[in-house]
């Protein structure tokens, strides 16, 4: 919805998209009976990684180069952030999380070995492009990293990338968006709107929040 900010509600939707992830294990018989008290397991091994972080190796699925790679706690909330996205990797997380405690980290390698492929079909430059004139130019610098400091189980792992966002849009040139694009949508047009239940980025009440102006 374009009236909602995503560097202000950043935070709130990874953090809900986080509980929804922990709620959906614990409240399943199965997945908590064999991985129980993930939520804490998963914290907990965050702040084991953060004082004492892992190798791994991971592969360039293009070239076939392979690399260690560090691994701390606040990469392993980037990781359980960036796996959210998939109906594929979520059935798996709770046993990776399980494993990786256990210090048998090869199925987290090849997940990385994945997003390190899926690297290669993006643009930083042309997110920063869109992101710095229709989201950045709507809020004060310090705001992003304000919000995300109001959930100190993650902030750590988030607020360096809304500081470097912050520094970025302040050089990149890539304008600002009319105020119309920070207006909710108001139309009649016949419409359906699609939410993902673990999205970390995009949650199903601002799907609700777009159903709002349309009649």
């Amino acid at each position: 919805p374009l009236s909602a900010s995503l560097v202000t509600d950043f935070a709130t939707n990874a953090d809900r998209a986080f509980d929804t992830f922990f709620a959906g294990c614990a409240a399943d018989a199965e997945c908590n009976a064999t991985y129980p008290d993930l939520e804490t397991v998963f914290f907990d091994l965050v702040a084991q990684l953060n004082e004492t972080p892992i190798t791994l190796p991971v592969t360039n699925f293009l070239t076939g180069e392979n690399y260690e790679a560090l691994l701390g706690g606040d990469d392993l909330i980037g990781i359980l952030f960036q796996s959210l996205y998939s109906a594929e990797i979520i059935p798996i997380l709770p046993q990776l999380i399980y494993e990786v405690r256990d210090g048998n980290t090869q199925n987290l390698g090849l997940l990385l070995s994945s997003f390190m492929l899926n690297s290669e079909f993006f643009s930083i430059g042309m997110q920063y492009s869109v992101q710095c004139n229709e989201e950045n130019s709507f809020s004060a610098p310090g705001e992003g990293e304000a919000s995300i400091a109001e959930f100190p189980n993650i902030s750590e792992a988030f607020i360096s990338g809304a500081e470097v966002d912050d520094q970025v849009c302040a050089f990149w040139g890539a304008g600002e968006a009319d105020a119309i694009e920070n207006e909710a949508v108001q139309s009649d047009l016949p419409t359906l709107i699609l939410a993902g239940e673990y999205d970390p980025i995009t949650p199903p009440a601002w799907g609700v929040l777009v159903g709002e102006g349309l009649s």
